[in-house]
């Protein structure tokens, strides 16, 4: 299968990449050039140290400037500057095929902090040498000089400025590749991609192998889920090496000039650990953004925001009961409407829909009845009349379904279950492909302020770590327990979309890898007073609400996660007073099974 790129451009500092630094020819064309004659080795030791010591940056322009008024006294200092700096653009001929090539699966631009007279001599040299007459526009895709940028936007620092001009063409992702440590490090803190390449090393070579082996394709569809899990997005700290994201503690981000950052100037609207987990979470649900929130409840308000007054959300019947609340009790206020409907039955689905229908809410595995919904069909449906859909990926997780590839437009998740799944964080999340969508999230997230915090922000990347791992092993957990459940005298009923009679299992098996680690049953004396007796004497099965934990969980959705869902609405999806939710953890399933059987006696 071909690998799918992770960039769209690549942008070049153009000072040193391509640096062919052989000083017997640089110094015999600088004579020429200048008009005088003298051979490399007349020049005295100490000024030939110092010509090295500025190629590497570590002295300063005029004391360049006097090494060369030294050897010819009557030069002045701007014709040395121009014509040095002309010749330090020789570039390797084979350079040139590399970059055709290259051109022929990115878009290639150019970044430099040379001045208008290098960017002249920088021409003509080239066209001397190597016959090139446009050397910008015959090898790349466009160009950013400093002074260009200085004079059009002086509000913008460079990478900001080239960022909102890539973006205006239609590039997203970019691979930026500078030969100084610092510049790579800028560009990082500004969120973008980059990696140094040393003059000496062989650019084509190495970048190639670059893109192939380390990041271009790191993050894309191909990658074995996993992987993805550790390393999609997360990449050692540019500053340190540390191999784990820090904990990026701060609320303000220190200026050089008004203006003038790093790419952050203030935490709730970006944080370093926040970007990475954000990174990692698109890159998991095969999206290109993934927009953080305090909660999953805050990532649903987010979503609820795009629309307007007459706006309508129609969403699924047998849902949490925390959505329910906030559509019905909150949004309507502001007369946004909604209506809730058995979305397994696709006929349903299409008969609700009116001309005042915005999104399509979906939850599949459904909360608590784990109802089954094709997402594939209802998606067809709703791009049909230009609908949105959202689907609530949170029963699933990543790792066993992926809504965006089957055609939803925004995938939301309470990442404080299955994806954090250590039962010690509040968060949420929203992904998308569609990057309009994104920058509205974007901006919500910053102008109504629920984000996490960065402590939350780790704690979640580091649990992400292991998600395929517990999800798995969760799954194979609950497959026993429910058949354990479904042969035992006390329980009348057992919701588990793996068995071959629960509705939809043929669709559950389609779009979903396994049938995750929820359950939901009934009890033969079906009354409240009975389901409170399990639920207060397992000992491994802690009694409380959530799920998606390491823990294994017990609990009544009925007085508990959907205690704001009026009765006769609880009863006509099947949530009975009796019904008891289980989320299955990882312990041995055997003891597991025991406690159930204990309980149930």
């Amino acid at each position: 299968m071909k690998k799918e790129k992770k960039y769209q451009a690549i942008v070049f500092d153009f000072g040193n990449i391509f640096m062919e630094l052989d000083y017997p020819k640089l110094f015999e064309d600088f004579s020429n050039l200048l008009g005088f004659e003298f051979k490399i080795e007349t020049i005295p030791p100490d000024l030939m140290a110092i010509f090295e010591r500025h190629e590497k940056g570590e002295i300063t322009d005029e004391e360049w400037v006097w090494a060369f008024q030294k050897i010819k006294p009557e030069l002045e200092p701007r014709d040395l500057i121009k014509a040095w700096n002309g010749l330090l653009v020789g570039m390797k001929s084979h350079h040139f095929e590399f970059l055709k090539e290259l051109r022929k699966d990115y878009k290639l631009y150019l970044l430099s902090n040379i001045n208008s007279f290098h960017e002249r001599w920088i021409d003509a040299y080239m066209k001397r040498v190597y016959q090139v007459d446009d050397f910008k526009t015959e090898y790349f895709d466009g160009y950013y000089y400093s002074h260009h940028i200085g004079k059009r936007k002086p509000e913008d620092n460079v990478y900001q400025f080239v960022a909102k001009e890539l973006q205006s063409k239609g590039i997203d992702s970019f691979l930026f590749v500078d030969d100084k440590e610092e510049n790579v490090l800028s560009a990082t803190k500004n969120a973008w991609n980059a990696v140094q390449h040393l003059p000496e090393d062989d650019i084509s070579e190495k970048l190639d192998l670059y893109l192939q082996k380390n990041l271009d394709f790191k993050e894309n569809k191909n990658m074995k889920f996993g992987t993805k899990t550790i390393h999609a997005g997360v990449t050692p700290d540019p500053s340190t090496g540390a191999i784990m994201t820090p904990i990026f503690q701060t609320s303000t981000y220190v200026q050089s000039a008004p203006g003038e950052h790093h790419g952050y100037e203030y935490a709730r609207t970006q944080n370093p650990t926040r970007d990475v987990l954000q990174k990692n979470l698109a890159a998991l649900e095969n999206g290109t953004h993934a927009i953080c929130y305090s909660s999953g409840l805050a990532a649903l308000d987010a979503v609820i925001k795009l629309f307007k007054t007459g706006d309508e959300i129609i969403g699924v019947n047998d849902l949490y009961g925390g959505s329910y609340r906030q559509i019905t009790r909150v949004y309507s206020q502001f007369g946004i409407k909604s209506k809730f409907i058995d979305m397994a039955n696709i006929e349903d689905v299409e008969n609700a829909i009116s001309a005042d229908t915005k999104l399509l809410w979906i939850e599949t595995p459904t909360n608590p009845m784990l109802k089954i919904v094709d997402i594939e069909k209802i998606t067809k449906i709703a791009k049909a009349k230009g609908i949105l859909t959202c689907v609530d990926n949170t029963f699933a997780s990543p790792y066993l379904q992926n809504p965006l590839d089957l055609g939803a437009d925004l995938v939301l998740h309470s990442a404080t279950k299955y994806i954090n799944g250590h039962s010690d964080v509040i968060l949420g999340a929203v992904v998308t492909n569609n990057k309009e969508l994104a920058d509205k999230l974007y901006f919500i997230q910053n102008a109504v302020g629920a984000v996490p915090g960065p402590q939350d922000c780790f704690l979640t990347i580091r649990g992400i770590k292991t998600l395929h791992v517990r999800v798995q092993r969760a799954c194979d957990n609950a497959k026993e327990i429910a058949q354990f459940l479904r042969s035992h005298d006390k329980v009348s009923k057992v919701y588990y979309p793996g068995f071959e009679d629960h509705p939809n299992h043929d669709v559950a098996k389609a779009q979903m890898r396994d049938f995750g680690g929820m359950i939901s049953f009934d009890l033969h004396d079906n009354s409240q007073e009975n389901a409170y007796k399990v639920l207060s004497s397992t000992h491994y099965f802690s009694l409380a609400e959530s799920l998606g934990g390491v823990e294994s969980l017990i609990g009544h959705p009925a007085s508990m996660t959907h205690a704001s869902i009026p009765r006769e609405e609880r009863l006509k999806v099947g949530l009975t007073d009796s019904l008891i939710r289980l989320s299955i953890g990882i312990e041995d399933v055997e003891d597991l099974k025991n406690d159930l059987a204990k309980a149930l006696s």
